[in-house]
């Protein structure tokens, strides 16, 4: 089986680079991101654990994009050895304070 993350909506889908089931959208379109956020790297219960913080952080903004940052800045902060970005100046401080509203718990990704 191939499950992946839907970065759109947090959703645990069929397929790294298929439409999600739930929203639609397909890829990120940065195939080696949206690989590495499938079960070829990760459990189902991690990339639902993972699919639950991108719903925390949409309940914070309505801003696609800045939710997806989001995600990634805090997987960059918490999880470096999975990934480490830097974040667009023009978003970085609206990145930070949904972070730090959110304070959302890290939890074992074994």
């Amino acid at each position: 089986m191939s499950l992946a993350l839907c970065f759109n909506c947090g959703n645990v889908k069929f397929g790294a680079l298929c439409e999600c089931d739930k929203c639609g959208i397909a890829s990120t379109g940065d195939m080696d991101l949206d690989i590495l956020f499938s079960d070829w790297h990760f459990s189902e219960d991690v990339l639902s654990k993972f699919g639950n913080v991108i719903v925390q952080i949409q309940q914070n903004t309505n801003d696609k994009n800045l939710a997806f940052w989001t995600f990634l800045k805090f997987i960059s902060n918490e999880y470096p050895k999975i990934l480490s970005i830097d974040v667009d100046e023009r978003l970085v401080n609206e990145v930070e304070q949904i972070l730090a509203e959110l304070q959302i718990e890290r939890f074992e990704i074994a």
